[in-house]
Formats: structure tokens, sequence, C-alpha cells
């Protein structure tokens, strides 16, 4: 059996050395990686891996849209223990998810027991979405905790479902 090398050298191997089966001799890389990236979304198997793959859709919500307005509170720039958040916003932990669309950002190291130091800011953007001036993606793709993509619809802070700005900021 000969066996091409990555480098173009054939290699005569010894079937009784490696008696190994390929189970996808007849599929290329190339052809794996264009079957799972359009089965993704609904998810499939990888091929090489044997692992699922799948995007999953995050949304931004009313929690996150909370998280923000409490995080706005502090000076710009300033990191904020959300230990010390409202008892919702510390519940859900949906802030985290808003380092996906660069909102937020959390505090870089760890604390003395090893942990995360659950200290987070607003990102220039985050603030900006926080005082109405840009929109971003309603919608964010994730793979394996990276964006993959964006929805097309974007939202204001005040769009999104359930978040109340005037009471919010009231309150």
């Amino acid at each position: 059996m000969v066996h091409r090398t990555l480098f173009g050298d054939e290699v005569e191997l010894d079937p009784d050395v490696y008696p190994v089966q390929r189970a996808y001799d007849s599929e290329s890389l190339v052809e794996a990686r264009a079957r799972v990236k359009a089965g993704r979304s609904a998810g499939i198997v990888c091929p090489c891996c044997d692992q699922l793959v799948k995007t999953y859709r995050r949304k931004l919500n009313l929690q996150m849209a909370r998280a923000l307005h409490w995080m706005s509170l502090a000076p710009a720039g300033e990191f904020r223990d959300m230990t010390r958040a409202p008892a919702d916003i510390v519940r859900n932990r949906e802030y985290s998810r808003l380092a996906l669309w660069s909102l937020a950002e959390s505090e870089p190291g760890r604390n003395h027991a090893g942990a995360k130091r659950g200290r987070w800011r607003l990102t220039h953007e985050g603030r900006l979405f926080v005082d109405g001036v840009i929109r971003v993606p309603e919608a964010v793709y994730v793979l394996n905790g990276e964006v993959v993509d964006v929805s097309r619809e974007t939202v204001k802070i005040t769009d999104v479902r359930g978040f109340h700005f005037m009471e919010t900021w009231n309150a």
C-alpha cells in the first residue's frame, strides 16, 4: 500500500503494521469542511473528529439590556463587581454574553482563590449602545464560543423586548 505524505513523498506502508482503516477515505478535507459548514446550523457530526458541530443563535434580551444599564452607572472605563448587581442580573449571568457583541468585557486576571474576578465594564461600543447612539445586530451566531455570523436585523437598546429605558433609569 502506497501513502503520499504532506510533502508529496510516496511511502510504502505494510498493511500488517498499519491495520487502521479510515472511515472517510472518499471525502477530502475540503469536502468535509463544506459539508460541516452547510450543516452546522441544524447540527452535524464532524466526519473528521466525530464531535457535534452546531451554531447557536444568541439574541440580545432583557437581562442583557438591564446589565448594560447597571454597568453604565459606573464612570466610563471602570469595572463593576457583578456580584453586587441586582439579584435578577446576578442570577441569570446573561451579562457574560455581552462580550459576543463587544458591548462589555471582563476584567483580565484571577482573584486570590483562582476564580475569575467577576468584574465587568462597558466597552466604548457598549456605552454608545446604552446611550442610544448606535445599533447592534439583534442576534449573533456562536460556534465554540466564537461569533461566526450576525443577524442582518439591528436593534437599539430601546428595541430590546421588555426593556423600558425610563422605567429602568428611574428605578
